[in-house]
């Protein structure tokens, strides 16, 4: 994945002819500036007549030597300019194929999750819906604390909506002690609005069938919101994540990137007593159907 930024360079003019260029080297490499004349169009041709002067005899006037390290080097500067921006000029309009001004441009042919990200350093968004979550943000914040992907390359957007706790203020409390220590993260987002959700939190209310049209419209909707504007092109991988998650695996992400799968879902369960057997399968939302199933 490529990002070109666009940019405006302070070079010298960069339509200087050959000629000029040439003058240039000529200026490093020869001693004397007679030894250009025929470059600069001026005759060098000895005037054919004899001449006696009764003064004193001088040698040729010559240029002093720190005059002429000084206009070599400045010289051999406007080359070495003139030539970076030729480069850098013909390697823009390659990378760039628009080459506007304020543009970025995304190559994204070759971006692809794999099932090593964290050997070679894909950017995870973790995205997590909140809602009167206050009671559930340390349990919480102690998973993320030990995930073992690199949590430097997980960054995480947080969408605090309809909440009539504190659900806000704890979750601030909780990244400052978070962000402030060695296992901080990557770059957090916390955003705050509301989608008119009525529904109450208990679980008669959230599970009641007259409630489950207008409920899951909403979620639907506020999570698509919160994707659409946390999603950056650098991400290979996003994770959807609710903080009622009481146990999960500290190699989640690794787990489920070793599936190689571009969207997969994790088996959810719920804690029953021993006499209703312990345990049910709860994640009823994204199950996959057999062939018997889907025969009928």
């Amino acid at each position: 994945m490529i990002m070109i930024l666009t940019c405006n360079w302070l070079f010298l003019d960069t339509s200087i002819s050959p000629p000029i260029i040439l003058i240039l080297f000529s200026f490093l490499f020869l001693d004397n500036s007679e030894m250009i004349s025929p470059l600069l169009g001026r005759s060098t041709k000895k005037k054919n007549h004899f001449h006696i002067s009764p003064n004193r005899f001088q040698p040729p006037h010559k240029t002093p030597l720190y005059k002429s390290v000084i206009v070599r080097v400045v010289c051999g500067a406007i080359i070495v300019i003139y030539m970076m921006s030729v480069m850098s000029s013909k390697t823009y309009e390659v990378e760039n194929p628009f080459s506007l001004p304020n543009v970025e441009y995304y190559d994204l042919g070759e971006s692809k999750g794999t099932n090593r990200g964290w050997e070679r350093g894909e950017q995870v968004l973790m995205c997590v819906p909140l809602r009167d979550a206050e009671p559930h943000i340390s349990m919480f914040f102690s998973h993320l604390k030990k995930m073992t992907y690199p949590h430097g390359l997980i960054d995480i957007a947080f969408l605090v909506s309809d909440s009539k706790d504190n659900t806000l203020s704890r979750l601030l409390e909780a990244l400052d002690d978070l962000q402030g220590s060695e296992l901080a993260f990557g770059e957090i987002s916390v955003i705050e609005k509301d989608f008119g959700q009525a529904i109450g939190q208990s679980f008669s209310d959230r599970h009641a069938i007259e409630a489950q049209a207008s409920r899951r419209k909403l979620m639907a909707k506020a999570r698509n919101w919160l994707l659409t504007n946390a999603i950056k092109a650098e991400y290979s991988w996003v994770y959807w994540r609710d903080a009622d998650v009481e146990s999960i695996p500290a190699t989640i992400l690794e787990d489920l990137m070793h599936h190689d799968k571009d969207v997969i879902v994790p088996n959810v369960w719920r804690p029953l007593p021993e006499w209703l057997g312990g345990e049910q399968p709860y994640d009823l939302n994204s199950w996959q159907e057999s062939e018997t199933a889907l025969q009928l």
